[in-house]
Parts: C-alpha cells; sequence; structure tokens
C-alpha cells in the first residue's frame, strides 16, 4: 500500500542577540494537495497564523520553503522505493509512469485530490486565441503605421510606465517607512526587557499595518496593470482598424478612378454620344505609372 498524506510539523525559534523571542510553528500536508503549489504558496498561511513581525519574514520564509521541499523530498523516494519494491514483486516494468518520482505529479496516485483544471484549459485556449489576433494586429501596426501614429503608441507607453512607476514608489515609500517603525520598536524591545510585552504588542500592529498596506497596494496595482492592459490593447485594435480602413480605401478608389477612364474610352467611341460631346483624351496631368495602370 503506498504512502498517503502525512501531517508534518514545521518549528522555528526565532532568536536575536542570543534571546530566544518567539517560535514559528505550522503543520502541512505533505505532498503538497495541489499539483500547482509551491513552498511559497503556503507562506501567506504561516503569516497569519503566526503573526509573523515584518523584519523576520526573509528568515522564516527560507527555512519554511527548505523544510517543505526536503519533506517532499523524502515523500518522493519514499514512494518510489516502494514502488519498485512492489514492482520487483509482481514482475512489473520500472517506466516512468510506475515509478512517478515527483509527489506532486503523482497527486492521483497517491489518493490526493488533483485541481480541476478543465475550465482553465477552455479559457486558455480562448485567452491564446486573443493573444495570437492581437500579436497579428501588432505586428501589422508595427509594420504599416505612420511615424505619427507609432509616436503616439509611443508617448502612450511612456505614460503608463510613468503612472506604474508613481504608484510602486509611493507604495515602497509607505512600506519603508513602517519597516523602520517596526525595527526601531524592535530594538527598544531587547533593550528595555521590562517593557517587552508593549513592544511585542506595538510590534504586532505595526506587522498588522504592514500588512495591510501591502494588500491595499497589491490590488492597486494589479488593477492599474489591467487598465493599463486594457487601453493599450485598444489603442493598438483601434490603430490596425485605421490603417485597415485607409488600405481598403486606397483600393477603392484606385477602383473609382480606373472605372471613371474606362466609361470615358466607352463613351468617346459610342456612336450616340459623338455629336453630344467631343471625344474623352487621356489627362495630360495623370503620371507615367498611373497611364501605364490605367490605359495598358
Amino acid at each position: 500500500m503506498e504512502p498517503q498524506f502525512s501531517t508534518k510539523h514545521f518549528v522555528h525559534h526565532v532568536e536575536q542577540l542570543g534571546k530566544r523571542l518567539f517560535t514559528v510553528t505550522y503543520d502541512l500536508k505533505i505532498p503538497l494537495p495541489c499539483p500547482n503549489f509551491a513552498p511559497g504558496d503556503l507562506f501567506g498561511h504561516l503569516l497569519v497564523q503566526n503573526k509573523l513581525p515584518f523584519p523576520f519574514y526573509k528568515e522564516v520564509r527560507v527555512k519554511f520553503e527548505k523544510f517543505v521541499r526536503d519533506e517532499t523530498r523524502k515523500f518522493d523516494a519514499e514512494l518510489a522505493a516502494l514502488r519498485i519494491e512492489n514492482a520487483l514483486k509482481t514482475g512489473e516494468n520500472l517506466d516512468d509512469s510506475l515509478l512517478g518520482t515527483g509527489a506532486n505529479s503523482s497527486a492521483d496516485d497517491i489518493g490526493a485530490s488533483n485541481c480541476d483544471s478543465s475550465p482553465k484549459s477552455v479559457t486558455g485556449n480562448a485567452d491564446n486565441e486573443a493573444e495570437s489576433l492581437f500579436e497579428e494586429q501588432f505586428q501589422q501596426v508595427m509594420r504599416n503605421a505612420s511615424m505619427v501614429e507609432l509616436s503616439k503608441l509611443i508617448t502612450e507607453e511612456s505614460r503608463m510606465t510613468e503612472e506604474m512607476r508613481a504608484l510602486v514608489r509611493a507604495r515602497n515609500f509607505e512600506v519603508e517607512r513602517i519597516k523602520h517603525t517596526c525595527e526601531q520598536t524592535l530594538a527598544q524591545s531587547v533593550t528595555d526587557v521590562t517593557e517587552f510585552d508593549k513592544h511585542s504588542y506595538e510590534i504586532s500592529m505595526l506587522n498588522e499595518k504592514l500588512r495591510q498596506v501591502s494588500i491595499n497596494y497589491s490590488h492597486q496595482i494589479e488593477a492599474l496593470n489591467e487598465q493599463q492592459r486594457h487601453e493599450y490593447r485598444q489603442l493598438v485594435r483601434k490603430m490596425y482598424a485605421n490603417e485597415k480602413s485607409l488600405y481598403h480605401g486606397g483600393t477603392n478608389a484606385f477602383a473609382s478612378l480606373a472605372s471613371s477612364f474606362s466609361c470615358a474610352d466607352k463613351l468617346s467611341t459610342c456612336p450616340s454620344s459623338a455629336n453630344a460631346s467631343a471625344p474623352v483624351h487621356q489627362p495630360s496631368h495623370i503620371s507615367r505609372p498611373f497611364q501605364k495602370f490605367f490605359f495598358n
């Protein structure tokens, strides 16, 4: 019988200047439930559960991700060894599908619930078609647009870039300000042991404020990115439509001009109209290439 999910207990002691400040703990199931999961995807749950102060994010994240990877490798090794043993007993071939050494890739085989990807695949196909269409339109605009139109596109790109940079600068300024305050409070908690509980509460509040600021700006950046993406694509589609209409308009104009000259030739040779008007001659102002195109 193959191993099922097992709960692993992550423990990390956060220390500073030889003093243990607090302990971070988190229980997780190995292998990860979904093939698309990564160790970093669970780190947010760990932050909320432990109310981890911002200055310790990096340290704990590195330890946690290493813990998840190590436990996953152990599970993979155990699973592969068990399948090899079963294959030797039953005489089956040891092909890749039997070994399935990736824990997440073999989630179905060990009873894990695989993420349903069929709706995403349908949506993904539609997105791919839209991307291909936009890419084709964009390339057409790049090849045929005038310098004036291309300058408009470049100007719009510059405006969007600066708009995004301004929002990122505002976020970084706010995050650095809270981070600096948090570091100052943390330093005070180390030197002033009598006020440790007070400083711990202040750090917790600052950490929550920092989390809210990060979430808020993350949503703003995501919304601005979607807005700019939509506006840029609309501009490219509009330029593509203009180029297409100009092309067809020019073709129709040449066709109309050719048709008018053809009718003029017919009138000049028509007996019923001979007395009504003089024969129509080729206009002298038409250039040689057009004369060759229309009259030869």
